[in-house]
């Protein structure tokens, strides 16, 4: 699968149109609603709005993650069948400065055993907060903290990844990310996930 050896090299990829725009706009409206209605569980940080545990919110977001074109490329990478570990909402909003880039585990063994996945619930663009990756940087035992003197910076080697609605970026959990500027007067919202072996 030309996705996998992609994903080897980078430490990401983006599944193009896994989601098609009909399926899109349900899971956009079960979105908001559960943002609504959660009240106070909605957590403001820095930069963005946090919402966990949405898999047992509405049965959509469920369905999302049974995907089979999403659970077909994360089997390709992790060469077992992917079992869920978290499902998180996030909105990151209007003028939103850069988040610092990070890791979610750092490299150990050179194997992949847990995948981080984002849905693009809307487009992702330079301009809007979409998130930023350093290819290959999955291969590295350092973090960004241990070599920049500001992980919020830019890194000469980062990558945007940009992308349309319904898009899925798969991720290793020691590849260095992290959301870009905000520099538009509306939210970026997605769907943040986790897949381990």
């Amino acid at each position: 699968m030309r996705e996998a050896e992609e994903f080897k090299e980078a430490g990401f990829v983006i599944g193009r149109s896994l989601l098609n725009q009909n399926r899109i706009a349900d899971i956009s409206v079960a979105y908001d609603a559960a943002f609504a209605a959660a009240g106070e569980e909605v957590v403001k940080g820095s930069t963005s709005l946090r919402l966990s545990e949405l898999a047992h919110r509405d049965r959509v977001f469920t369905d999302l993650v049974a995907d089979a074109k999403l659970l077909a490329l994360c089997s390709a990478i992790l060469r077992n069948p992917p079992r869920l570990r978290f499902l998180n909402g996030r909105t990151v909003e209007p003028f939103a400065a850069p988040q610092n880039l990070h890791v979610d585990l750092k490299a150990v063994s050179g194997e992949t055993a847990f995948l981080g996945f984002i849905v693009m619930l809307d487009d992702f663009r330079a301009d809007n907060g979409a998130t930023r990756f350093v290819p290959g940087s999955h291969h590295s035992p350092a973090v960004p903290g241990d070599v920049m003197i500001d992980p919020s910076g830019d890194h000469p080697a980062q990558t945007i990844a940009t992308g349309k609605a319904g898009d899925i970026i798969i991720y290793d959990s020691a590849v260095w990310h992290g959301h870009s500027a905000n520099r538009t007067a509306r939210s970026r919202r997605s769907i943040q996930g986790g897949f381990e072996s």
